[in-house]
């Protein structure tokens, strides 16, 4: 249907969040075929989606680690950080005025100090070019509300 998304690579759909997502949208991305992942593919990923978000005009981003699986996160930081400057880097060569751009990336809680490490070592080597890191060492973890108890943001749907 219209409405899927495929599991081909460039592939997107975008949603509109409702219930406990705290973003006004949700971006879906098709990876491709998980055979064909490799280091260069993370930073390509990366490279698109947000080159995606800047075209949509999206300044605050949240990303889960783009088909990397979380226990291999550290090694492939460095291009997960390398896609994102690409993208800022394209960014910079269209004329307009500059824009600071706020990404958060999930990380699943047990890693997240070793992560946040890893991150820091690779966005250091961008340091020079406005690359900041601010890591969160726990997770700022807000429960959905009750069935029945008033809720922030958009209402849930109903069956």
């Amino acid at each position: 249907a219209n409405d899927e998304i495929l599991a081909e690579r460039g592939s997107a759909l975008l949603l509109a969040a409702t219930g406990a997502f705290e973003a006004p949208r949700i971006l879906l991305l098709g990876l491709g075929s998980r055979a064909d992942f490799a280091l260069t593919v993370a930073q390509d990923l990366m490279r698109e989606a947000m080159g995606r978000c800047i075209d949509l005009g999206v300044r605050r981003i949240a990303l889960a680690p783009l088909g990397v699986p979380s226990d291999d996160l550290e090694r492939h930081l460095p291009a997960l950080v390398g896609g994102v400057v690409e993208a800022l880097r394209a960014r910079a060569e269209v004329p307009g005025p500059p824009t600071d751009f706020e990404i958060r990336l999930s990380v699943a809680e047990p890693g997240i100090e070793s992560a946040s490490q890893a991150l820091d070592r690779a966005a250091s080597a961008y340091a020079n070019q406005g690359v900041v890191v601010r890591p969160v060492l726990r997770r700022q973890h807000r429960p959905s509300p009750l069935r029945g108890a008033p809720a922030s943001g958009f209402p849930h749907p109903r069956p």
